[in-house]
């Protein structure tokens, strides 16, 4: 983000995503019907259009984008990993070991980073709500849901994201986006609903 910019990184870094999952999941003999890569590809279309229509710094560094791109793939495996798993163990303690794992091999690279911890009582309830509300319940709903629906479709789903915060950066934040964000809008939704209804009909 700090090499692209906000609005480049978060579209390929989304964006990128669901098209990682339906090339790995080709890869590992489940291709993906057209309908899906009709509706992914719309949606990620309608999400570029989303985000830069938002505003923001357009900066093309090539390490950047190649770490954005590296992003939104880590996103697909893990999805495709995670199918895997939650048909071994309950979805909560699958989300469970995935992110206690990923914590353990983050920690080294924020101590790198940010030092020794310090922190204060506020500083812990910020953590424990980013933990638990925004990133644990969520991810534990998304193990849950790949029990009936394809990783890639998950990882397409995903792109809800950016829509949430096209919202909140209306209703409060007061920002007024462009037609250009409202048409990426309406084609990132109208690809989710051809995706879902492709998803539907395999099942």
């Amino acid at each position: 983000m700090k090499a692209t910019g906000v609005a480049v990184g978060t579209a390929l870094a989304l964006g990128s995503g669901p098209i990682w999952a339906g090339l790995l999941q080709m890869a590992v003999g489940t291709r993906p019907a057209a309908g899906w890569w009709l509706g992914t590809l719309l949606a990620v279309a309608g999400g570029v259009l989303l985000v830069f229509g938002r505003g923001g710094d357009v900066q093309t560094d090539p390490l950047g984008i190649a770490l954005c791109l590296a992003a939104g793939l880590s996103y697909a495996l893990y999805a495709l990993i995670n199918k895997q798993l939650i048909h071994r163990s309950a979805p909560a303690i699958t989300t469970l070991g995935v992110f206690f794992v990923g914590a353990v091999l983050a920690l080294p690279a924020a101590a790198l980073q940010a030092g020794p911890l310090q922190t204060t009582a506020s500083g812990w309830l910020v953590a424990g709500f980013l933990g638990i509300a925004a990133t644990g319940i969520p991810y534990l709903l998304f193990s849950t849901g790949l029990r009936s629906i394809s990783a890639a479709s998950g990882v397409s789903l995903a792109l809800m994201e950016p829509v949430t915060a096209f919202l909140l950066a209306i209703l409060i934040v007061g920002e007024r986006p462009g037609a250009l964000a409202y048409a990426g809008l309406a084609a990132l939704l109208a690809g989710l609903a051809i995706v879902i209804r492709s998803e539907t009909h395999a099942a």
